[in-house]
């Protein structure tokens, strides 16, 4: 009977351990995010201006897109919604900001699966789709030199172009967390790194596209030094729908759209009582299978 109990506690043993280390292979090849939307503690530089809504499709209207806080230095100046609400979200493992800061400078590939939330156990990709802009990641220049809203790391655009992202293939979610339902991100004024004459963007325009089928736009004026002209967009879905992607491009000859920093977003999980970890439920569920075959055995 000790023999055959061993036996099986081996087994259990075994499995929960490539239960484990199959989740580490998995969270391993995801970015983690962070619940601070431009963070002041160590990055003095933060958004400047909100982006203004200009239009929507299949009825969206200025209800949905949001603001953030502006003003630099440790203490902003004005406070805006969206920093307060993606950081409830993390709280609760449904929202997250990729700041760039945990990936060395250098080329991502199109596609990047975020995990998210405190315990960042749930994944979204988020996929770069316009095939001629390449994920290269900076901490200044080389084609333009801005500043990042958080740390130092930023979404360098280098070859000119637009931005246009998706979502897709959210694990680990709660039963009827299908998407993001807001998203935000940060266009960055910048500089020539050679002259250090501001870019001039002309208008910048970011649009979120919508699951049922609408949209809203919203834009900016960002022709400033880097690191004064820096400016937030975001975008809220319509009730019952998500965001199932978004874009940003600029008015300016040979500029494409401005570098970006904290892409952020929130889902449309329901916040209910935090759950047993999967780790303790298989452990615990490994344990009693063992229990009850040593009682049968008996």
């Amino acid at each position: 009977m000790t023999n055959h109990y061993a036996t099986r506690l081996r087994w259990a043993g075994g499995c929960l351990f490539l239960f484990l280390l199959a989740g580490s292979m998995v969270m391993a090849a995801s970015i983690p995010t962070v619940g601070v939307y431009d963070e002041t503690t160590t990055q003095p530089n933060n958004v400047d201006f909100n982006a203004a809504f200009s239009s929507g499709t299949g009825g969206a209207t200025a209800a949905n897109t949001t603001t953030a806080s502006t003003g630099n230095g440790a203490v902003y100046s004005t406070i805006g919604p969206f920093n307060a609400v993606l950081a409830a979200a993390f709280a609760i493992d449904s929202g997250g900001v990729w700041n760039f800061d945990t990936q060395a400078s250098g080329n991502l590939p199109e596609a990047n699966i975020l995990s998210y939330g405190i315990s960042q156990s749930k994944t979204i990709t988020l996929t770069q789709t316009n095939p001629i802009t390449p994920m290269f990641v900076s901490s200044g220049g080389p084609t333009h030199d801005a500043t990042s809203i958080s740390l130092s790391n930023y979404l360098d655009n280098i070859n000119g172009f637009s931005y246009a992202f998706s979502f897709s293939n959210l694990t680990g979610g709660l039963p009827g967390e299908t998407g993001v339902t807001e998203v935000g991100f940060t266009a960055l004024s910048a500089s020539d790194p050679n002259t250090g004459v501001p870019i001039n963007y002309g208008t910048v325009t970011g649009i979120a596209n919508f699951s049922g089928g609408g949209s809203v736009t919203e834009t900016a004026t960002i022709d400033s030094l880097k690191g004064l002209g820096d400016t937030f967009f975001g975008f809220v879905a319509p009730s019952g729908q998500t965001i199932t992607g978004f874009s940003i491009a600029s008015s300016g000859v040979g500029t494409g759209a401005p570098d970006l920093d904290d892409i952020a977003f929130v889902t449309n999980a329901t916040a209910v009582p935090e759950p047993a970890s999967s780790i303790l439920f298989l452990a615990g569920a490994a344990i009693s299978f063992v229990c009850r075959k040593s009682r049968r055995a008996k």
